[in-house]
């Protein structure tokens, strides 16, 4: 029966790709569960889970209630913190493992593979941001794409159309760049003269601006996307300064063999290059124009929105969108025999090349938590368990961010198995002075004012001892 599968895969090299992705994604998630979890955004996410004992979602981007189901479920069922946060940070590659085997069964290879690549392509610290709500409106919005084009095969339209419904619902409330991914989908479908009923594009184009004004009139605001929307009226002056702009540096600051641009967009730019000229080949002038605008226009558009930097972490993560529309065009691009083994050559080659860069990516993320988990160890010896630093003291370059410490410390103490140890930066020592005299405070982060522990934090997992909270060297 192996011998028979085997065989199978051999005959389907873009489903072994695909599986061979996801096996190392879901070994690197358990291995690197700690990198992955007990670090900021994701962090204050699996703690509020736990803390609030439900699924926590930010920024109305209530989809990410589907990563937080499993250990949501081992959390109730009252399995330890660790196995909880291993969890995690598996599922949050599960969900889209999930969606490939969907693809897979109906046959839509390519764009299971495809799928397969956007978890790595690109990514090096992004990997270590488990709640990446981006990927998962990109694997939606291809779970989409792959469902509108089985539609033609299925015996069951009402299904296929539900499902298409559920994806378009689950992409848009993920993240904001689902509103551009799903239109350019079921457009670039609408000019290729694909095998898609037009009727079908149609309903779903009417699904989306339902769904699209639903979000609209049941989400609350947020100040992050606010103020991210808000840079769209500044446009003029980030464009005509572009060269100064931080995620234009990012992404094209310096052409040495090291740089952003070699290391992660030089490749899918070569591969957008070449679908635009095959479909000029094929005198597909209007869909070859579309796409050409699509990729400047969402180029522009995440270089205007993010313009202020975020990190490499996060601004792999805001390039991503602008990465599947770059080569999403290659699913129709049919090539010879002889060609086609090439082609999966390269990217098998530059799959391991981003899974190798995803090894090496996690160097300073486990020096980070080396660090600070010396520090809970040392000092719960002593017998002190909440801890505040001197923000001079820190080497931030090292640290990678601070705000989420309070949260992680406490997840730490439990992956060490020690007492709940909690440990706060702080710049004005004054007002934390103010403080310190107290012995039921919990010192959350930056935009959490300092309140009873008993208050704040759930006593069944994160109890602080009643004590002051301590100044250290770290």
């Amino acid at each position: 029966m192996n011998l028979i599968i085997l065989k199978k895969l051999i005959k389907t090299p873009s489903i072994a790709l695909g599986l061979l992705i996801f096996t190392f994604c879901i070994i690197g998630s358990i291995y690197f569960y700690k990198e992955r979890v007990i670090y900021i955004d994701s962090a204050y996410y699996v703690f509020n889970m736990i803390n609030n004992g439900i699924p926590n979602a930010e920024h109305n981007r209530y989809a990410l209630f589907l990563y937080q189901l499993l250990p949501w479920a081992f959390l109730k069922l009252n399995f330890s913190i660790p196995l909880v946060l291993k969890t995690f940070s598996f599922s949050h590659i599960l969900i889209h493992a999930l969606a490939f085997s969907i693809l897979v069964k109906i046959k839509q290879n390519k764009i299971a593979l495809l799928m397969a690549l956007m978890q790595i392509i690109c990514y090096r610290e992004c990997f270590y941001l488990s709640v990446n709500e981006t990927s998962l409106a990109i694997s939606s919005s291809l779970l989409l794409s792959g469902l509108l084009r089985y539609t033609k095969e299925s015996k069951n339209q009402f299904i296929i159309g539900l499902l298409s419904f559920v994806c378009i619902i689950i992409a848009i409330f993920s993240h904001p760049m689902a509103s551009i991914l799903i239109p350019f989908i079921l457009a670039y479908y609408a000019l290729s003269n694909s095998i898609i009923n037009k009727p079908i594009i149609a309903i779903c184009f009417g699904s989306f601006i339902v769904v699209l004004l639903i979000k609209f009139l049941t989400s609350s605001s947020s100040s992050y996307e606010t103020d991210l929307y808000e840079q769209i009226k500044n446009s003029a002056s980030i464009i005509s300064n572009i060269k100064e702009v931080y995620s234009f540096k990012y992404f094209a600051g310096g052409f040495n063999i090291k740089s952003n641009f070699i290391q992660l967009y030089i490749v899918p730019l070569i591969a957008f290059v070449f679908g635009l000229i095959y479909n000029l080949n094929k005198k597909k002038y209007l869909l070859t124009t579309f796409v050409l605008l699509s990729n400047i226009g969402l180029w522009l558009i995440t270089i205007i929105l993010f313009n202020r930097g975020d990190g490499n972490m996060f601004m792999e993560k805001n390039f991503a969108p602008w990465i599947l529309i770059s080569i999403y065009p290659l699913i129709d691009v049919n090539l010879q025999l002889n060609k086609i083994k090439v082609l999966y050559f390269l990217i098998l080659s530059y799959s391991i090349n981003s899974l190798y860069g995803i090894y090496e990516a996690s160097k300073p993320y486990t020096t980070r938590y080396k660090i600070i988990e010396n520090i809970l160890v040392n000092e719960s010896k002593q017998n002190q368990h909440k801890l505040i630093i001197q923000d001079s003291l820190v080497n931030h370059d090292i640290w990678l961010g601070t705000w989420a410490l309070p949260y992680e410390t406490l997840l730490m103490s439990k992956v060490l198995k020690i007492p709940n140890s909690s440990i706060r930066i702080y710049k004005n020592e004054e007002q934390i002075n103010k403080e310190l005299q107290r012995t039921d405070l919990f010192l959350g982060a930056d935009f959490i004012p300092p309140l009873p522990a008993t208050y704040l934090l759930n006593q069944k997992y994160f109890k602080l001892s009643e004590e002051k909270y301590i100044v250290i060297k770290p």
